[in-house]
């Protein structure tokens, strides 16, 4: 393969990539899946699912994901990374499960490749003229050395009523691969292009273009001529060769040539640009967030990010986007009366084409989409993280309501956003704390198995939401939530020894440190987020004592087992507790 890997080469046609299709080509032996998302972004990845190796080509296009359709595996537009395992439905993919991606653009109706980053996308500059006619693409049993020598002493008729008359002579280009015809009868230096795509050894693909593009009544003609055209130079080609079998072709377990898409780690520092900044409802502002260098990490709905502000607090929140915006974060922040700073910055400082360091994504909130009926209990602000839900799963075509509770209609967010859910959306306006329980109540029903909520609000509400489904059968499986803060009062005067066994170092949590902090200090690195205790980004496994749970993470089975703890901010009734660290 040598430089070739280096080189950008045609793999299809914009033609060959119909809505919601899939198309599979290879270059130099590789498989490769070629497939066009809703929002018209073209994506060049290994054709072999991660989980166990099929082919990602006979998978589901959805419009945003690309879906395995041996096992279900959800593959995100742009970033290749994986937003969804169906054999693990809680649990948010790890950064790290991202398909392989080549380097890729589109240009005059073709689809470029290259299995390993060139120096930079060529200049067409014998296309200056306005876009030519893209010819149907047409495989060759031949090496590219064949197709190559064939091509250098052919001859094409220029057009259907020039039959045999003012022949295309060759003119070869510096890369053999792609060959210029000039008319012989015009000082025109570019009639027709074919350019080569080494499929395999014993297999080439010519794409041709055709310059000007005729009129709209002579497309079929012009055509129909140049496929005949080349349907003949084909059979000169094979005619003249024999076929071997093909030494490129490897075994399916081959390491993939695609650099992954987005793995670097949650901690890593982003930096975004603020795009767009709106009043999205009453003392709410949306931000569009777009990468101001490498792309943005694969996100999955519910996630969180990071904010670290220029004034040196960090705040975190939930990602609006629908499932097929990957190429940008949305947010909202609600500017609260009581704000610590990070609010106020954001809503007063902060302006468009400003810039921001980011983390994450994280996704503590992950939606499971193996049930056929989703209760989402939205209370203010807390509408953001259920919006993401409910936006996937409107594209999944799962049975959902979005309940949204708010002050006023003014209060209501995102309401182009809402808009686009249609009856699946219900608004509740300027209830009481009873009148919104018993609406509740209502939206919830008995519980059936089928069947599962997720609530996202002020922590009053969440905990009425927890309570009024538990009574009615509800079990804590089914009943997922989240807390945007802690308003527990957080006890730190206890003292207590932490075992870290898989470390073998134990070490002393004083009174007014966390356990968080003296990992931190004895350079255990842990990750966080919220740092109250309501994310559950640093949960840690507890193999014996008591903990003293102070956090809104963990649900009350979950405290009594007292198998898991959040960090941040939960303690020790025992004298020590040996963590699983």
């Amino acid at each position: 393969m040598g430089q070739g890997s280096r080189q950008w080469h045609p793999v299809a046609a914009i033609a060959d990539l119909r809505h919601r299709h899939v198309f599979q080509t290879e270059l130099f032996g590789h498989e490769l899946v070629v497939w066009q998302a809703d929002d018209s972004f073209v994506n060049v990845w290994e054709n072999r699912c991660l989980h166990r190796g099929a082919r990602l080509s006979v998978g589901i296009n959805d419009g945003a994901e690309l879906i395995c359709a041996y096992h279900g595996w959800h593959y995100a537009n742009r970033t290749a990374g994986c937003t969804y395992i169906p054999a693990h439905p809680a649990d948010g993919p790890s950064r790290t499960v991202c398909n392989g991606v080549y380097p890729s653009f589109v240009q005059h109706g073709l689809v470029w490749a290259a299995l390993e980053p060139p120096d930079e996308i060529p200049a067409f500059d014998w296309l200056d003229d306005g876009e030519p006619l893209v010819l149907r693409s047409l495989p060759i049993d031949a090496s590219l050395e064949e197709v190559q020598r064939h091509l250098a002493g052919h001859e094409f008729s220029v057009h259907p009523d020039q039959d045999g008359q003012n022949p295309l002579f060759g003119l070869v280009p510096s890369d053999q691969n792609s060959f210029c015809y000039q008319n012989s009868a015009s000082a025109d230096p570019f009639a027709a292009r074919f350019l080569l795509q080494p499929f395999s050894s014993n297999k080439t693909i010519i794409h041709g273009l055709v310059a000007p593009a005729p009129e709209e009544e002579d497309r079929l003609a012009s055509l129909l001529h140049y496929n005949t055209q080349l349907t003949r130079f084909r059979e000169e080609v094979e005619s003249s060769i024999s076929v071997s079998a093909d030494p490129w072709l490897e075994d399916i377990d081959r390491p993939t040539h695609g650099r992954r898409g987005n793995t670097f780690s949650t901690a890593d520092e982003i930096e975004v640009e603020v795009v767009k900044k709106w009043k999205a409802a009453t003392d709410i502002a949306g931000f569009e967030l777009r990468p101001a260098g490498t792309d943005l990490p694969t996100f999955q709905p519910g996630a969180h990010i990071d904010l670290h502000l220029a004034n040196g607090l960090v705040r975190q929140y939930s990602l609006i986007n629908g499932p097929e915006e990957q190429g940008c974060y949305q947010i909202g922040v609600k500017l609260e009366q009581d704000s610590r700073g990070g609010s106020r910055f954001l809503h007063e400082e902060v302006q468009e084409g400003d810039r921001i360091a980011i983390t994450g994504p994280h996704n503590n909130f992950g939606l499971r989409r193996d049930t056929p009926r989703t209760v989402l209990l939205a209370g203010g602000i807390g509408v953001t993280p259920l919006l993401a839900m409910a936006q996937a799963l409107d594209r999944t075509e799962l049975g959902f309501t979005l309940h949204y509770f708010a002050q006023s209609t003014e209060h209501l967010a995102f309401q182009d956003r809402l808009g686009e859910l249609g009856t699946r959306l219900r608004t509740h306006i300027g209830l009481g704390p009873e009148e919104t329980m018993q609406t509740v109540e209502k939206a919830l029903g008995p519980y059936d198995h089928l069947s599962q909520v997720y609530s996202c609000g002020p922590p009053q509400m969440i905990n009425a939401i927890r309570d009024t489904a538990s009574s009615l059968g509800w079990p804590p499986e089914a009943i997922h939530y989240e807390y945007f803060k802690n308003e527990k009062t957080i006890d730190q005067l206890s003292a207590f020894e932490v075992h870290l066994a898989r470390s073998g170092i134990s070490l002393s949590v004083d009174s007014g440190k966390t356990i968080l902090e003296v990992l931190r200090a004895n350079g255990v690195p842990l990750p966080s987020s919220c740092e109250q205790g309501a994310c559950g980004t640093c949960e840690v496994p507890v193999l014996d004592g008591v903990p003293h749970h102070q956090d809104v993470y963990l649900n009350d089975s979950e405290h009594e087992a007292g198998k898991r703890i959040m960090t941040c901010v939960s303690r020790a009734h025992s004298e020590q507790l040996i963590l699983d660290i």
